[in-house]
């Protein structure tokens, strides 16, 4: 594949550009956006097999699975900054390595657990619960070894391949 036909793959809407200005009709418009988006993204992505959701949107790109873990960590994180923002005097905007979200350390700083949240998955009926971070953590807390099988995170915060 040339590069024209990845580049056209990577950015299917175009490059951001940043408006000179922002109207009060344009913030609207983008709250609307984000705050539909949930439901926008799960009729689109609900009915969905597990072979649709683990297919790559261009080669070597992301699934569609991973792309929309991606979004809600992204969002979370967005909301985060922007709470920094409004709240501290000189805010500084933290950068953050996603896949290390759920790591555990002890209290020696030793890495415990470098696992996922939970077995839940889009589409499993398995709820999330944060169970194998929980129980971790309680383990870690109470003195007690935690389990060295882990299924590791992947990915922008927990995702799975």
């Amino acid at each position: 594949m040339d590069n024209d036909s990845l580049e056209a793959l990577k950015y299917p809407i175009g490059k951001y550009k940043a408006p000179n200005s922002i109207s009060e009709i344009q913030l609207k418009e983008w709250i609307a956006i984000l705050e539909f988006l949930p439901t926008k993204l799960e009729k689109l992505v609900g009915t969905l097999s597990k072979e649709q959701l683990e297919t790559a949107y261009r080669p070597g790109g992301w699934t569609v699975r991973q792309l929309i873990h991606h979004i809600a960590d992204s969002h979370h994180n967005s909301y985060i900054r922007f709470k920094w923002g409004l709240t501290e005097n000189n805010p500084v905007i933290k950068p953050y390595l996603q896949t290390e979200w759920s790591n555990l350390f002890d209290s020696n700083l030793n890495l415990a657990y470098r696992g996922q949240l939970d077995d839940s998955r889009p589409g499993n009926n398995i709820p999330l619960s944060g169970a194998d971070l929980r129980e971790a953590l309680d383990n870690l807390l109470n003195k007690k070894p935690i389990s060295k099988n882990q299924k590791p995170s992947i990915g922008c915060n927990i995702k799975w391949k």
